[in-house]
């Protein structure tokens, strides 16, 4: 029976696949759509004329090299992530202690739960002449180091920084269990050099396609890092986007066509370099191999590169320590800098801006009103992605799903809230309504967790699905207690990703959220007045918001341990 009718089709129903992908496209290309029609719009907004003066705006004056230079910043942040991200995540696979392994990746977690201004922020004190890294290098070499910060190193290091957990997450993701038959088969084929190309580079490459993405995406649309670790220029689509809206908003929606075509771009590149890759063709035989007469093959075994196996074995460990450093490193200042009370007869360590954020009920209101909705939009995106994710063991289904992922991924923020507005205003809908941001959200987190999901499907083969629904088990129980139980950490790292990036998310509830407090905008203003002693309480809101992931990361860790011993017997 061919793969689309084979039982294991049955986990992704085809009512369920069209009424979700028409429900997503709907919500995410129909903004879009207003957006396009806003493109062509003179720059008064008269609605009954046809003009192409935003466009050329946009192509007039330096805003195309700004592009290129946001562009070329966004590809090498992608590659380093890609170079550190892809052998810690191989690393973290290997290793035997599932404590070690799952506390490694709640470390890298962890930073995603700060706001990615404060992220930035803490780089820019960490970097300062008195930050760790200064003074760490004074320690051991004996002179501070200056200049460090406000230039295009500094902002590449923190979108790196920012980005690191995606392309590790999606990389490991994409790996098989370390004690699995494909791991066992690459070992007995040849030496670590030969294990990390098959397994990190070959089993692994949808999850690196699919980090590569995101990571990219991520970056492209990054405003907060430029804002505030670049040098005088802090280009980014945030400013572009911004000195376009000053001069009319068909010229913003231009800009927004254009960077969707430039991302779409790379996608289709992405796309036909993969299916090139993959097209069949002659393999060669091994030149290693030797043929007795008898037609059986010996010395399979791959000879020792003796260079290069020592740099895998020494290399993974290496990226996985800076992947930690680098996503730590802003919380640390942060955390030094919130303990830090200054002071006209000098600093002083104590617990002030807890007692700031406590007497400060705009921060109550805007952290209380963001993690509801973060709440809400978490437990949305991951059961949608959850339900999605299961078309991957049915591939005409699972490339409708993949498509309308990609469509909602490539919407730049600012034009998807500003079309989602037009929409909202034409549908009587009043401007800081909770569901528009809901809707914002969603619609921008969901390809992250269905991508993510699907990955970790990958790992269950499709004869063990085909065997359980042959069992007599309906397609729902099998997704709900079969396959949600193994991935069910995939699951839950799903949600917190979720939840983090609709609580410090700024572009979207800006524009949709009008009036109402938020976390993000919130920090985002008071970082933009000036540090000012009454602003100290957003670090505390920062501490414990890393001190609650760390005790829900300890709490995911017992429960699935105690799991573990339940199954096993012991």
């Amino acid at each position: 029976m061919g793969q689309n009718g084979s039982s294991v089709g049955r986990m992704a129903s085809r009512p369920a696949t069209v009424a979700s992908g028409l429900v997503l496209l709907g919500f995410g290309t129909v903004p879009l759509v207003a957006a396009v029609i806003g493109s062509f719009r003179p720059l008064n907004g008269d609605a009954n004329q046809v003009s192409l003066a935003g466009y050329a705006v946009l192509l007039a004056g330096p805003r195309i090299v700004e592009i290129a230079q946001v562009i070329e910043r966004t590809a090498a942040a992608t590659v380093i992530a890609l170079l550190l991200g892809v052998p810690a995540a191989y690393f973290l696979k290997q290793l035997r202690s599932s404590r070690l392994q799952l506390l490694a990746l709640a470390l890298l977690l962890t930073p995603w739960l700060v706001s990615d201004m404060l992220r930035a922020f803490g780089w820019q004190l960490a970097l300062s002449p008195n930050g760790i890294v200064s003074t760490l290098w004074s320690v051991v070499f004996g002179a501070p180091l200056e200049g460090l910060r406000y230039n295009h190193g500094a902002a590449l290091l923190g979108l790196v920084a920012s980005t690191l957990p995606i392309s590790v997450l999606a990389t490991f993701a994409a790996l098989p269990r370390s004690g699995s038959s494909e791991w066992l088969a690459a070992r007995e084929l040849g030496g670590p050099d030969h294990v990390f190309r098959v397994m990190a580079l070959g089993q692994a490459r949808l999850g690196i396609a699919f980090g590569a993405c995101m990571t990219f995406l991520l970056c492209l649309f990054a405003s907060a890092e430029p804002q505030m670790l670049d040098g005088p220029t802090r280009t980014s689509t945030f400013t572009i986007a911004a000195s376009l809206s000053n001069v009319g908003v068909s010229a913003l929606m231009a800009f927004g066509v254009v960077m969707l075509l430039v991302t779409a771009s790379m996608f289709a590149a992405l796309v036909f370099a993969w299916l090139a890759y993959h097209r069949p063709r002659a393999q060669p035989l091994p030149l290693d191999i030797v043929l007795p007469p008898n037609g059986q093959c010996q010395g399979l075994r791959r000879p020792r590169r003796g260079l290069a196996d020592r740099a895998v074995i020494l290399v993974p460990p290496l990226c996985c320590c800076i992947a930690v450093l680098l996503c730590l490193c802003p919380l640390a200042a942060l955390g030094l800098e919130a303990l830090r009370q200054p002071s006209a007869a000098g600093d002083s360590w104590g617990f002030e801006a807890f007692r700031l954020f406590a007497s400060s009920p705009d921060l109550i209101a805007a952290l209380s009103r963001s993690a509801v909705l973060a709440v809400a939009v978490a437990m949305l995106a991951a059961a949608g992605g959850f339900a999605m994710s299961m078309t991957i063991w049915n591939p005409a289904r699972a490339r409708i799903v993949l498509l309308s992922m990609v469509i909602l991924a490539l919407l730049p923020g600012e034009v998807y809230a500003l079309g989602l507005l037009q929409v909202a205003k034409a549908a009587g809908w009043a401007q800081g309504a909770p569901f528009l941001v809901a809707i914002a959200h969603l619609i921008w987190i969901i390809p992250f967790t269905t991508g993510s999901l699907m990955i970790a499907n990958t790992a269950i083969g499709r004869s063990v699905i085909e065997a359980a629904l042959e069992l007599g088990s309906p397609p729902t129980l099998v997704a709900t207690k079969f396959v949600g139980r193994i991935n069910w950490g995939a699951v839950v790292a799903a949600i917190l990703l979720s939840f983090t990036l609709s609580l410090n998310e700024n572009t979207r509830a800006s524009y949709l959220g009008g009036s109402e407090p938020s976390l993000a905008n919130d920090v985002f203003g008071r970082l933009q007045a000036g540090l000012l002693p009454e602003n100290r309480g957003i670090f505390a809101i920062e501490l414990m918001l890393v001190a609650a992931a760390l005790v829900s990361a300890a709490v995911i860790l017992e429960v699935l341990f105690r799991a573990s011993r339940e199954r096993t017997g012991g």
